[in-house]
């Protein structure tokens, strides 16, 4: 069966949620089972629902997107850019069959330290 959804739109969603700072709209387009793998600062692993809102909370007060840079898809995820105050963070959206973000690694690809 062919999958519907856009997932270029469900990235520009999130990045719209995110820049909005709308914490449930963010975590609303993440599966039940989603994992982030943020490597921004240090290392960290996120999982289930608690620890998203948790982990996106803090994000938007402490590291919030300021506008896109980039947008592609590759092999059915979407690589996003986007600057914040820290530099351009780059992060891979990885999808189910329903159009949830399953998985999510971010980093920063040019810090201005």
């Amino acid at each position: 069966m062919q999958s519907t959804f856009d997932p270029v739109g469900v990235a520009t969603d999130w990045l719209d949620a995110y820049r909005a700072k709308n914490v449930g709209a963010i975590v609303a387009l993440y599966a039940d089972d989603a994992l982030i793998e943020c490597r921004c600062d240090g290392h960290k692993t996120i999982a289930g629902g608690a620890a998203l809102t948790a982990y996106w909370e803090t994000r938007c007060a402490e590291k919030p997107a300021l506008g896109l840079e980039d947008l592609q898809l590759l092999d059915g995820a979407v690589i996003v850019s986007y600057l914040t105050e820290d530099g351009v963070v780059q992060a891979s959206l990885h999808f189910d069959e329903n159009g949830k973000i399953k998985f999510c690694r971010c980093r920063p690809v040019d810090a201005k330290r």
